[in-house]
């Protein structure tokens, strides 16, 4: 729609990958989410585990994206897989999978499943007795929800460090919390708002004196290197190039830092 009324849209939380082009007027913003490559490099720096189970979301494309890159990740790091487990996005059973996982023993058990789905998984195969770490793909919001205090130590990686001592990030999360409470959630989702905002408003100040749609878009494809608060960002097209994603661990119901 956004392309066919030639209206500058930017897709700040959206990880996923889209089953074509985003096309010329849509930019994207969120780290995608199927991309496993920095978390299963500081986990196997952290653990060096030898084997791994792979849960997944049979009914979402990104969660097949995210199957399909952890296979090749594995097989760069030489990390066998010992169990591959799909489900349904409205299952609400995962007894069965996680039974097979524990059976095969493995050292590591990996998800790509959103939100609280994930928060299933991880408190079922705690319950079932699977000690090993859990490893989430980068849209594991909501875990905490359903997994409560079984969630703690799950490992994943976030656009958004909020231990992060850089002062623009520092000052983002003073200001969020001051505003908020102290107890608000505060997760890379609300950092992909306020750097959509960043992005927005540095464009229009390059977009001329009277900015237009076609401007404004031109201004948004051609950022470089806009300090936000989910990394230094830089738009090629519709695609953006960001700094390192962090790895955090969840900790009494936060994401912190993976010390």
């Amino acid at each position: 729609v956004a392309n066919q009324a030639m209206i500058p849209m930017i897709a700040q939380a959206s990880g996923g990958k889209w089953p074509q082009a985003a096309g010329k007027w849509v930019f994207k913003l969120a780290m995608p989410a199927y991309e496993s490559g920095p978390v299963m490099q500081g986990v196997m720096e952290r653990y060096n585990p030898k084997t791994l189970a792979v849960m997944y979301d049979l009914d979402d494309e990104a969660a097949l994206s995210a199957l399909e890159d952890i296979k090749a990740q594995a097989q760069k790091l030489n990390l066998k897989i010992v169990a591959t487990e799909a489900h349904r996005s409205n299952d609400v059973d995962m007894s069965g999978q996680i039974s097979r996982i524990r059976a095969s023993n493995p050292d590591m058990l990996y998800y790509a499943s959103k939100g609280e789905t994930g928060g299933l998984i991880i408190r079922t195969a705690r319950e079932r007795g699977i000690k090993v770490p859990i490893v989430a793909w980068a849209a594991p919001g909501g875990i905490e929800k359903v997994a409560k205090e079984l969630s703690d130590g799950v490992i994943s990686q976030s656009a958004f460090n909020l231990d992060s001592p850089d002062q623009v990030i520092k000052e983002f999360v003073s200001r969020y919390y001051q505003r908020f409470g102290a107890d608000a959630k505060l997760d890379q989702y609300h950092g992909y708002g306020y750097d959509a905002m960043l992005l927005l408003a540095d464009a229009l100040g390059r977009a001329g004196t009277k900015p237009t749609r076609e401007s404004l878009r031109d201004a948004i494809a051609t950022t470089k290197n806009l300090k936000g608060v989910t990394g230094t960002l830089t738009w090629d097209g519709s695609e953006v190039t960001r700094s390192a994603a962090s790895l955090v661990v969840m900790k009494s119901g936060r994401w912190t830092t993976l010390k």
